[in-house]
């Protein structure tokens, strides 16, 4: 079986609960590396930091806050899932994909 992962293993950790290393005493879903490294308790199953799409990804570390599949550095906004270009704005070629 061969695992690939599109992003870096720190996304990995807080992404995926099946790890073995990973970490999580509250049972928020949020391993407490990532919690500590965000400033919320990893001890406290209420204290959860902010994450728009509920992906286990903290929007601080996350690269896609509103899980359009934009990454948010070209997404005009990036807190909303409905848009993610602003009018007028010409969609550069490399952004089609052929099937």
């Amino acid at each position: 079986m061969c695992l690939t992962f599109k992003f870096p293993l720190e996304r990995a950790r807080a992404a995926h609960k099946w790890w073995w290393w990973y970490n999580d005493d509250d049972n928020d879903g949020y391993s407490d590396e990532v919690e500590l490294q965000i400033g919320t308790d990893p001890w406290d199953r209420y204290s959860t930091p902010p994450d728009l799409d509920k992906d286990y990804i903290p929007d601080a570390i996350d690269d896609d806050i509103d899980g359009d599949g934009i990454p948010n550095d070209e997404d005009d906004f990036p807190y909303d899932s409905a848009k993610w270009k602003a009018e007028g704005r010409k969609i550069p070629a490399e952004a089609y994909v052929t099937i």
